[in-house]
C-alpha cells in the first residue's frame, strides 16, 4: 500500500470538511461548531435520502432510456396508455 502523503491528507481533511459545511448550509445551520476542524471528525448527519447522495439511488441510463421507450409506446395506445404510463413513472426511481 502506498503511503499517503502530508498533502493529499490536508486536501482529504479539507474535502471532508467543506462536504459538511455544505450540508449544514443546505439544512438551514441547524448544526453547531466551535472550529472547522471539528467537522472532520465524525457524521454531522444521518444516511437518509435527503442527507447522502449514492449511485444506487438513481437508475441507471440502460433503465433510463428502457422506461423512456416503454412510456413512449404506452402513449400511442390512448388513455389506458396514459394511465399505464403514469403508473411506470410513479415506479421509477427519483
Amino acid at each position: 500500500m502506498k503511503n499517503r502523503t502530508a498533502e493529499f491528507r490536508r486536501h482529504q481533511r479539507w474535502t471532508h470538511i467543506n462536504r459538511k459545511k455544505q450540508i449544514i448550509k443546505k439544512q438551514g445551520e441547524y448544526w453547531h461548531y466551535k472550529h472547522e476542524g471539528d467537522l472532520d471528525k465524525g457524521k454531522i448527519h444521518c444516511s437518509c435520502p435527503m442527507c447522502r447522495r449514492k449511485l444506487y439511488d438513481l437508475a441507471s441510463i440502460s433503465s433510463q432510456r428502457r422506461t423512456a421507450s416503454d412510456i413512449d409506446t404506452l402513449l400511442d395506445y390512448g388513455s389506458a396508455g396514459k394511465k399505464a404510463a403514469y403508473d411506470i413513472l410513479r415506479r421509477t426511481k427519483n
